[in-house]
């Protein structure tokens, strides 16, 4: 295997496949109705036997009405180097996925992110090292100021996960502000720590107030969050709440500190106009990060 690379990895046509599981081992296929898929590398492979991050994208496209189910574990993606992308393909529905699990760089993750929209019922959990702001850059926050915003959940990572902290990124829907405050009171810092994954997505999708739609293991520590500033996120205009380990101020750097709540107050109009102008002027010159579905 020292030599090997994703160049000696077998093909198989196989248009009756149904799943397809590796440990420790890759291969590259063709059919378009693959409904699971698991590769996991336990141990560090070469630098090349791994599968190149378009191309595997490619594969799972091919099936996306299908996959039920992606995991995509360990070292099994070759490293890609950050590229700024000019244009970037409209996201892709995968209407029958209902659980994607990735683990990998900064940089590989925001490729998939970019390109994939997961289905409400779908909560997809990213492991990701590398940089914290550049993967939840990637990730598109624009809603209606007035009747949707977004939030970022900020809690200890779980023991002995080699990551520092876990982001739950909701969208709220309502401005009821007693299920805030329960939800920051009860809901945030009540996590054990451990079991994790299932374990978060029941906490905060009980909760009325929000709607995750997605889970990150980052780097960063819960301390790390403290200085964090949200308008350095691209297409923030709507994110309102940080909410850290439910205790201490959630802070809303684009117009305000908050209360322990998170509630921020509505932007003046002169501040709104400002920042509306940005956007469309950010928007005529570059592709937008908001997925469109096909």
């Amino acid at each position: 295997m020292a030599h090997w690379s994703f160049e000696d990895a077998p093909c198989f046509v196989a248009p009756a496949l149904r799943s397809l599981d590796l440990t420790n081992y890759i291969v590259d296929w063709l059919c378009e109705g693959l409904e699971d898929l698991s590769v996991r590398m336990h141990s560090r492979p070469t630098m090349n036997y791994r599968y190149p991050v378009a191309h595997l994208f490619e594969r799972l496209a091919e099936s996306r009405q299908t996959l039920q189910s992606v995991q995509l574990m360990g070292h099994c993606l070759l490293t890609r180097t950050e590229a700024h992308e000019s244009a970037i393909p409209d996201a892709l529905t995968f209407p029958s996925l209902s659980k994607f699990e990735l683990t990998t760089a900064s940089n590989e993750a925001a490729y998939f992110v970019r390109r994939m929209s997961f289905p409400a019922a779908c909560l997809p959990i990213f492991n990701v090292h590398g940089s914290a702001h550049g993967f939840l850059s990637c990730f598109s926050w624009d809603c209606d100021d007035i009747t949707r915003s977004s939030a970022l959940t900020i809690r200890e990572a779980a023991r002995d996960s080699g990551y520092g902290c876990t982001v739950t990124g909701s969208r709220i829907s309502t401005k009821d502000g007693s299920a805030l405050r329960s939800y920051a009171a009860e809901h945030v810092p009540r996590l054990d720590r451990y079991g994790y994954g299932q374990e978060v997505r029941r906490l905060d999708q009980s909760s009325s107030a929000l709607e995750p739609f997605f889970i990150a293991n980052l780097d960063w520590t819960v301390n790390a969050w403290k200085s964090f500033r949200l308008s350095a996120l691209d297409d923030t205009q709507s994110m309102r709440y940080l909410f850290v380990n439910g205790k201490g101020p959630a802070i809303q750097t684009r117009y305000c500190r908050l209360g322990s709540m998170g509630h921020a107050p509505p932007p003046s109009p002169k501040r709104t106009r400002a920042v509306h102008q940005r956007t469309l002027l950010r928007r005529s010159f570059s592709t937008s990060h908001q997925a469109q579905t096909r």
